[in-house]
């Protein structure tokens, strides 16, 4: 059995082996993946969170549920997983792995790799980013190249209509002068209705905007 899985060379070979047993092996082998599993799958959704998150500034919080939900489910992770063809290392009990596996044990596997990666770098983050950003290749390049960020900026001028005009002032610079941060606050009419920071002063009105439409749903 190979120790390099996507760039990442695993120091533990019987970690590695605990990854890729399924539970229906475990009487034979004494080990299986459900315990790594259940790290993997926070790992993973943490992660897909994060890079959503910064990818995504102008995106509302329902439409990066739904990106991170596409690229968590085990329909995800089965296809990454049959197109790194890695079908013959999975341990399995004697009469299991007739035909083709179902989604959810290519799922299990995936995620139990992912907690065997973290865990075996010694809880390190960057390359446990890097093996699930490899994994799920084909999965975040169809995601970026496809989804378009919520314009908060039409969003707050079409549900503003009659209650004044809508300005962006720049309330305050502050950071470094190579690494700058801008706030900037929404203002309808002269109530200030929402604020945001950013590195930009385009990325901070968004900010301001997104802002100020949580504040029409909260406060109507």
């Amino acid at each position: 059995m190979p120790t390099d899985f996507l760039g990442y060379r695993f120091q533990s070979p019987d970690l590695l082996r605990t990854a890729l047993t399924h539970s229906s092996a475990a009487v034979s082998v004494g080990k299986h993946n459900q315990r790594l599993e259940f790290l993997g799958d926070a790992i993973l959704g943490l992660v897909i969170s994060a890079e959503l998150y910064e990818k995504f500034p102008a995106a509302t919080e329902g439409r990066l549920s739904e990106l991170k939900a596409g690229l968590v489910s085990r329909a995800a992770m089965a296809r990454a997983l049959r197109r790194q063809n890695w079908r013959e290392f999975i341990l399995l009990g004697r009469g299991v792995g007739d035909g083709d596996l179902p989604d959810s044990i290519y799922a299990n596997v995936g995620e139990a790799l992912i907690a065997a990666v973290y865990l075996d770098s010694g809880g390190a983050w960057e390359p446990t980013r890097n093996f699930i950003f490899a994994l799920l290749h084909d999965e975040l390049t169809v995601v970026n190249e496809t989804s378009t960020p919520v314009n908060y900026k039409a969003a707050l001028q079409k549900r503003a209509q009659g209650r004044g005009e809508i300005q962006y002032r720049l309330l305050r610079r502050f950071g470094s002068q190579h690494q700058p941060l801008f706030r900037v606050g929404a203002f309808i009419g002269e109530e200030l209705a929402g604020q945001g920071d950013a590195a930009t002063k385009k990325a901070a009105e968004h900010a301001a905007a997104r802002n100020a439409l949580k504040q029409f749903t909260i406060n109507n």
